[in-house]
């Protein structure tokens, strides 16, 4: 999209638009801070992998993030995309501020267990396979700074502290445009 006379911000360099139920979130890319990031989101974005995705996890003063989960409409279920790009090299650089996107990492768990239902069967995935999470007392990522893929996520505090260091940083390649002291008014509806 040309920028020119479209947005007063002088760092504008490329835009983006992800559309939701609750309004447009707008977004400003920086390829030239973070080139391979923002070609991995463009793929994406482009490709139509983010056609009916979910934000799946919002963490209240943390971030809310999505990507790889979607909506199927027709059949009201929950179902991942397969990721049909190689990862980008960790391009950290930008600071994870408030109002930042940034590539989410696939990471390695340190501890997994099996899920289970309340009447203690399996939780299965749309494909059949046993669905694990991270036991809490060992919960972290373990050494894979080159592991983005479809997920993304949105700063919704200032998270430098904790997510320019971990895990070799957090790669912020865009934020979002309008995006002020108290929040943005869709980011904030889908929290």
């Amino acid at each position: 999209i040309p920028l020119t006379g479209k947005f007063a911000d002088a760092d504008s360099e490329l835009a983006a638009r992800l559309v939701t139920t609750k309004g447009n979130i707008d977004l400003l890319l920086y390829p030239s801070l973070a080139p391979q990031a923002v070609t991995n989101f463009l793929n994406h974005l482009l490709g139509g992998d983010y056609n009916d995705m979910v934000f799946h996890r919002h963490s209240a003063g943390f971030v809310i993030q999505g990507g790889s989960i979607h909506a199927n409409l027709a059949t009201n279920n929950l179902f991942n995309i397969q990721n049909r790009f190689p990862s980008p090299i960790n391009e950290p650089g930008i600071s994870n501020l408030k109002g930042t996107v940034a590539a989410a990492k696939t990471g390695a768990r340190s501890s997994l267990y099996p899920v289970k239902n309340d009447n203690g069967t399996a939780v299965l995935d749309n494909l059949g396979a046993q669905v694990y999470a991270a036991k809490e007392d060992s919960f972290g990522y373990v050494g894979n700074p080159d592991s983005a893929t479809t997920d993304f996520f949105i700063s919704l505090a200032d998270n430098s502290a904790n997510l320019d260091n971990q895990n070799s940083g957090f790669t912020a390649y865009a934020r979002v445009a309008g995006f002020g002291v108290s929040g943005h008014p869709v980011v904030s509806a889908i929290t």
